[in-house]
């Protein structure tokens, strides 16, 4: 087996990146949510200059991406990232890929001058917050609140 590839995302891999996007939201691919999922890469994968996504592809197979929303910080006082999505198939996890992917993010935010990757990790999900902390990521004084605009 090679080892896995991580490199930016294509419009070529919409379909996949899609596919695990759904699965890991709890979304039907037949319902609309799937469709606005793939809206929502398409555009990241179309204007880079907002964001973009990047995969681990292993025996030619999108295994994981890593979704990255590119913002400005008036404390860093910069461009930042912010991690939208993280995410590796089932039958892939717990053998380094999100890792990879994370060492991936941090080594390009590095390279490219970015001052910060923050990521908001679900309250209910000790194993992924274990995860990230064991990566270097820390607790924030700040608390996310969002204000759903979509119908």
């Amino acid at each position: 087996m090679n080892q896995p590839l991580i490199h930016e995302a294509t419009l070529e891999d919409l379909p996949r990146l899609t596919e695990l996007l759904a699965v890991h939201h709890g979304v039907d691919s037949d319902c609309g949510r799937s469709k606005q999922i793939s809206d929502g890469v398409r555009f990241l994968l179309e204007h880079p200059a907002q964001g973009f996504v990047f995969v681990a592809q292993k025996d030619g197979q999108v295994i994981g991406l890593i979704s990255l929303i590119i913002t400005i910080s008036t404390a860093e006082g910069g461009l930042v990232l912010l991690v939208e999505d993280i995410v590796v198939a089932r039958d892939c996890r717990n053998r380094g890929f999100g890792s990879m992917l994370l060492e991936h993010t941090a080594r390009y935010a590095r390279e490219k001058g970015f001052l910060r990757v923050t990521l908001l990790s679900q309250q209910c999900t000790e194993t992924a917050r274990r995860f990230f902390k064991k990566r270097g990521f820390a607790d924030s004084e700040m608390i996310p609140m969002q204000l759903s605009i979509a119908p």
